[in-house]
């Protein structure tokens, strides 16, 4: 019998069995060694909390679900630069636990000593006792936010982009628009169907004309998610032959199955302004901030294998984000690096 059975009731009830020990389950909970069975325990504590009368009960099923997440992030292990322990691929189908879950639960089981200190002072919302890790890990130099470690940029081919499969969580990127360029969405797609971890996405930006031929070529590899748009103040080019004032900008979502995005993202982007600081054909870091932040969390692997002026990389550091870019000009990934020193 799983040990869940043993010291949780398996249906709601707001009477405990007289031979129930709150005790009994916290050393459960942290001598588990199971995912799912913690997962578990979570699933049913929540559900108990609805149920129970006495406020002590209520507190207790509180912190033993708090518990419960620290020992997933013990088990998920620490985040490391290249290397990441993380959930089955059948789990994050099932939508078991998501990746801002994941993100939370590594903080709780890292910094515990914070977390605990603040559940015995009465705090047991999981989202303040998270804000309060962070704040004291910007305050004492620990947060991951700007490690230049963690920014890695390569002059390469996107074809020749050497990555560990499976490891990426996003790939940003911009590829060179026009005819000549059409073979370039096949080797994006490439790269992206080898690199992307379960349940990875792919946001590229995209050019109106040959916009079919870019869906085409990453369909063939990956599953489509959605066409989003970057919306323009105002016309930013006239394309002569249909006589259209062209005030968007195509952006293309597709993901590496089994797909699981965590929440809500919007499709219709108007947060930037026109930037050509570093390049030519330069997008603005505030349309790539909010991209990256709706597709990861802290400490996730982001890569553009078109780096031109290193907007996305600037956009990653500032975000906690690990990163890989590369591109073909020399000259550019120079450029970027002095941009993020």
């Amino acid at each position: 019998m799983p040990t869940t059975e043993m010291v949780l009731p398996k249906r709601p009830q707001a009477a405990l069995p007289p031979n129930f020990s709150w005790q009994q389950v916290a050393t459960a909970i942290l001598k588990a060694t199971d995912i799912s069975e913690v997962i578990e325990f979570r699933k049913r504590l929540a559900a108990l909390s609805a149920y129970l009368v006495r406020r002590e009960d209520k507190e207790a099923a509180r912190r033993n679900w708090l518990l419960c997440a620290r020992r997933i992030g013990e088990l998920l292990g620490p985040v490391e630069f290249g290397q990441r322990t993380d959930l089955e691929p059948s789990l994050i189908s099932e939508g078991s636990i998501g990746k801002d879950d994941r993100y939370r639960f590594r903080l709780l089981a890292e910094n515990w000593d914070i977390a605990e200190q603040l559940i015995n002072e009465g705090t047991l919302s999981q989202s303040a006792i998270i804000t309060a890790i962070e704040r004291q890990r910007r305050q004492d130099g620990t947060n991951p936010i700007t490690l230049p470690e963690d920014i890695d940029l390569r002059h390469c081919a996107a074809a020749d982009l050497d990555i560990e499969a499976n490891s990426v969580d996003l790939i940003l990127t911009d590829p060179p628009y026009g005819a000549n360029y059409i073979g370039t969405w096949a080797d994006l797609a490439k790269l992206a169907f080898r690199v992307l971890r379960p349940s990875g996405i792919l946001v590229a930006y995209s050019g109106q004309m040959f916009v079919r031929e870019a869906l085409a070529a990453l369909s063939e590899q990956l599953e489509y998610v959605w066409l989003a748009a970057i919306v323009h103040d105002g016309a930013f080019f006239q394309l002569r032959k249909h006589k259209i004032q062209v005030a968007w900008k195509p952006l293309l979502v597709f993901g590496q199955p089994p797909l699981s995005i965590d929440h809500e993202w919007i499709d219709t982007l108007d947060v930037g302004r026109r930037e050509k600081t570093y390049h030519g054909w330069q997008q603005a870091e505030a349309e790539a901030a909010y991209i990256v932040e709706a597709f990861t969390v802290p400490s996730d692997l982001v890569i553009d294998p078109f780096l031109g002026g290193g907007t996305i990389a600037a956009a990653c550091r500032n975000l906690g984000r690990r990163f890989v870019g590369c591109d073909i000009d020399p000259t550019r990934v120079d450029r970027a690096k002095e941009r993020l020193a």
